[in-house]
């Protein structure tokens, strides 16, 4: 294999497993840490004014198309984002999102039947109902038993709101009245919700600003458990200082064992990935890095990571732009239950992060916004054992808060990936049925 690049006009020569040779862009930076290959084993060595790269082990992840991408109908109509997909009983994929109103907003959801979408059902509407771009609501089921959270304005003189929580007993057919997940009611900001089933309710943990001030912005990761009854106890503390406003994700590990992932804060403005690992009705374990990035940034980069599950072991992907100032996609997994991670794997160097993360017995999907000259791209790497195999192109998108955080769901029948996202200058939810 060779691998040969000249300042003057810089040409890439790339022979690997028997593919042809292609000539890369001409951008050095683009040519040192191009996203289309997974690199190790570099040498460098200098050679008047060029570069050689010798002794280098790749795997190759052009971008290829996925077999197939349908247009699938929207349930959601114009003015609408914040998708989110939840999965019932009968494994069938159900879809939430905001509608944005004009004297009100609501929360809306169906569910994909027999290749159709249901007619929307409405949760709740209301002035107060928050439509924040990354903040954004969502189902969980455990059995027949639904749980429902929505952000509630509790001020209109500043910029806090509640996380209200209601619950259904027979899949969506009724609801309890909404209620506060925590147990303050200072006008500060709460939020960022992550919800997992557990024995005879369910385990949330959630961003809370009670502690904060202007001075200190100090936010917290909290748990509590929220029974079938609607009693909500266990409110815990998972971590004293985490980053302000990015995504929470939590998987459960075994019955009733939790792990919760999210963005950590240090004096020094350090925000990188923690975990921490906990029980219901116990006190959790310390909080520890999945990777030491060193991102140092001194406001909230508004993007969280997502994690997955896989037979034996858990993954988890994230954006950073960490000590060299390079947006990247990395991704790690765990075989001990998040005591420790393997080295990440860069999958992209060039893109806006707001990563999801799907895995089945085979294969990770993780997707995330690619950005390009003319925009950005939804992009969707396939993940095996530890290497990106494809990268598959789904949609140009704006790469802007217009778009929201793309999610996916598997459907079904081995029928593939649903993806579900924002559609910024219609600001409409759409998806795509992505067939690998």
């Amino acid at each position: 294999m060779k691998y040969l690049l000249n300042f003057g006009a810089i040409t890439t020569v790339f022979t690997c497993l028997g593919r042809q040779p292609v000539l890369a862009l001409p951008r050095l930076t683009r040519a040192l840490l191009n996203r289309k290959y997974v690199m190790g084993a570099v040498n460098l060595i200098v050679v008047a004014g060029g570069l050689l790269l010798a002794g280098f082990a790749c795997t190759p992840t052009e971008p290829t198309r996925p077999l197939s991408v349908i247009d699938i109908d929207s349930p959601a109509a114009s003015h609408s984002g914040e998708p989110s997909f939840f999965r019932t009983s009968a494994n069938e994929v159900g879809l939430s999102w905001l509608q944005k109103g004009d004297s009100a907003n609501s929360l809306h959801y169906a569910l994909y039947k027999q290749g159709r979408w249901t007619a929307p059902q409405t949760l709740v509407s209301g002035k107060g109902v928050l439509v924040n771009w990354a903040d954004f609501p969502g189902i969980q089921t455990n059995g027949k038993h639904w749980l429902a959270w929505f952000l509630q304005m509790n001020n209109p003189n500043t910029f806090a709101y509640d996380i209200m929580v209601m619950q259904s007993e027979d899949e969506g057919v009724t609801w309890t009245k909404p209620q506060r997940l925590h147990s303050d009611s200072t006008l500060t900001e709460h939020g960022f919700v992550s919800a997992v089933p557990a024995t005879g309710g369910f385990q949330l943990m959630w961003l809370d600003g009670r502690m904060a001030t202007d001075e200190t912005p100090l936010f917290t990761l909290r748990t509590a458990f929220v029974g079938f009854d609607g009693q909500i106890k266990d409110r815990v503390i998972l971590d004293d200082n985490t980053c302000t406003c990015c995504q929470t994700t939590m998987l459960s590990i075994e019955k009733n064992s939790f792990i919760a992932l999210y963005r950590d804060h240090t004096p020094e403005e350090i925000r990188d990935i923690a975990r921490v690992q906990f029980n219901k009705g116990e006190q959790p374990g310390t909080p520890g890095l999945v990777y030491a990035d060193e991102w140092h940034i001194p406001g909230c980069p508004v993007n969280g990571p997502r994690a997955a599950i896989r037979m034996n072991e858990h993954a988890v992907a994230w954006f950073t732009m960490g000590k060299q100032g390079i947006a990247t996609v990395k991704f790690a997994t765990s075989s001990n239950g998040g005591t420790s991670y393997t080295e990440p794997l860069v999958v992209d160097t060039v893109n806006v992060g707001r990563v999801d993360l799907l895995a089945n017995k085979h294969d990770y999907y993780l997707s995330y916004i690619d950005k390009q000259r003319a925009g950005g791209v939804i992009t969707i790497a396939r993940i095996v054992e530890g290497k990106v195999v494809s990268l598959h192109p789904i949609v140009n998108v704006s790469p802007s808060r217009k778009t929201g955080f793309p999610r996916m769901a598997f459907l079904p029948d081995n029928q593939g990936v649903l993806l579900a996202y924002t559609q910024a200058d219609s600001s409409q939810v759409l998806l795509k049925q992505i067939k690998f």
